[in-house]
């Protein structure tokens, strides 16, 4: 880790930012901290905090600030990174609120990451999915609300999206 900390080389002042939208992110960490300043860390709701009790959006603040970790950590090259990471804590793994608010809850992580740095180029990258498909295809208020924000139907602000999901057992912890 201190090797590659060692060839590190984060361009100064990127203009673009990967918006991770999770269960927080612990910037603390050595690799990350560089990358993500406690300034650009959010969360919805004050009570749940800003860390990451689960890990898992922590482990995608891994993949969207390096990709392929080990393949850095067994490189000698030098490691430049041109983005930043922020972190919209969307969900608390035992604080679930309800389904039919998960749009907007999504919309108020997305305006936090907006409202703290206007200036910046964001990917927004929802690292969550819902667990229960009982809609049959149909498609939920979530969506709904995802595609208004990316299709800047009420801003007139288009939106790059992603989502990004790590599907981890016991196995491969």
């Amino acid at each position: 880790m201190q090797d590659l900390l060692g060839r590190l080389n984060i361009l100064p002042d990127p203009t673009v930012s990967v918006c991770i939208l999770d269960t927080g992110i612990n910037n603390g960490l050595p690799l990350l901290s560089p990358i993500i300043p406690d300034g650009s860390c959010h969360t919805v709701f004050e009570k749940w905090g800003k860390d990451d009790s689960s890990g898992h959006g922590t482990l995608m603040a891994g993949i969207a600030a390096y990709g392929d970790l080990l393949e850095k950590l067994t490189s000698q090259n030098p490691v430049i990174i041109g983005h930043t990471l922020e972190s919209a804590k969307i969900f608390q793994p035992n604080d679930q609120k309800e389904p039919e608010l998960w749009g907007d809850i999504t919309s108020q992580g997305i305006s936090l990451a907006e409202i703290n740095a206007p200036n910046k180029k964001r990917i927004l990258c929802c690292a969550i999915t819902a667990q229960d498909h009982s809609g049959k295809g149909k498609p939920s208020s979530w969506s709904g609300a995802i595609d208004q924000i990316i299709s800047g139907a009420n801003d007139d602000n288009k939106r790059l999206f992603f989502s990004m999901c790590r599907k981890y057992s016991e196995r491969n912890r």
